[in-house]
């Protein structure tokens, strides 16, 4: 990590095109050492960020007493002495950005796989994670990250998940964490909410996958239709260099127009041509045996302890990524 001015802060979030209006109050050379937005983590030296509906003042003034430099925010806060802050339009956007400053830009050493629909993210993801923990081993690298809603695991230390995708202060820290670690592989699960809240905007994924799309996460407090959860999951190919899509997907036209955003396409099926294909599907006393066909001639018979046609198509998957 590399300390910033809280000029520089100022700064990124101007180019952003986010800042609204500033008071440095004399203090933009101050070096800032710690970023976050939960009151109970800060410490001296620390660029504040209030966010969130539930947002109280309280916060802030603890904050300050903390040692926190400034803060950022949506609005001014009245306080007892003069406090300086950094105005924003939308404090979502503005969060990526300057956690993947503070952080220093951790994603650019790795590769991120992104694994996105309504089902079988958590799934997808730990079949890709055994894969490339496999080719890990055999190579003498760290073991594949995950960021799931079941654990997590930065390259060093597990930890339990309290979201699907982490907010994006902590997802730059396991980032961060997981460079420390010589981690090279990432595989994490983008859910709707950390698309359409900006969590992931400034990563790149190297693979984004997209499953499927049913009616789920309708309610006020996540999103208000099915359009706003649908426009949500398509968003992660605007940032992803090879999408891999599922061609048993529900609105699949709308999917693979969005997808087309992505430098490359590869599709997945296990009822029609596709570019990996699952093939002679048959049940075994545990779960699944079945042929895996893909470009350049590969072919392999792979045996599945998991039972279900839906487990095949996110085996399907996780070879497409790897």
């Amino acid at each position: 990590m590399r300390n910033y001015t809280l000029a520089q802060y100022k700064d990124k979030v101007e180019r952003l095109g986010e800042k609204t209006e500033e008071s440095l109050q004399g203090k933009g050379g101050e070096l800032i050492r710690h970023l976050t937005y939960n009151s109970r983590e800060v410490r001296e030296g620390t660029l504040f960020i209030c966010k969130g509906e539930k947002f109280r003042k309280e916060y802030l003034e603890e904050a300050i007493q903390k040692g926190a430099v400034a803060y950022i925010s949506e609005k001014v806060y009245p306080m007892e002495r003069e406090v300086p802050y950094i105005l924003v339009r939308d404090i979502r956007k503005v969060m990526p950005v300057i956690a993947d400053m503070y952080f220093g830009h951790p994603a650019q050493d790795m590769r991120l796989l992104g694994i996105g629909g309504t089902k079988g993210k958590t799934t997808t993801s730990f079949y890709v994670k055994a894969i490339l923990d496999a080719y890990c081993r055999d190579k003498g690298k760290t073991p594949c990250g995950i960021l799931s809603s079941i654990f997590n695991f930065d390259g060093r230390e597990t930890k339990v998940a309290h979201n699907t995708t982490p907010e994006a202060v902590e997802l730059q820290q396991y980032l961060q964490k997981g460079r420390e670690a010589g981690m090279e592989y990432l595989v994490m699960e983008v859910s709707s909410q950390a698309l359409k809240y900006h969590r992931v905007d400034t990563l790149t994924f190297d693979v984004g996958v997209f499953l499927n799309i049913s009616e789920d996460h309708i309610s006020p407090i996540e999103h208000k239709d099915f359009e706003d959860y649908f426009s949500s999951k398509r968003k992660m190919f605007a940032q992803t260099r090879t999408a891999v899509v599922h061609l048993e997907t529900d609105h699949l036209p709308q999917v693979l127009e969005a997808a087309r955003q992505a430098e490359k396409l590869v599709t997945i099926s296990s009822q029609r041509e596709a570019d990996y294909r699952a093939s002679h599907v048959e049940k075994t006393e545990t779960g699944s045996r079945f042929t895996v066909e893909g470009p350049g001639g590969y072919r392999d018979v792979l045996t599945l302890s998991m039972p279900g046609l839906f487990n095949v198509d996110n085996a399907l998957a996780a070879v497409a990524v790897c």
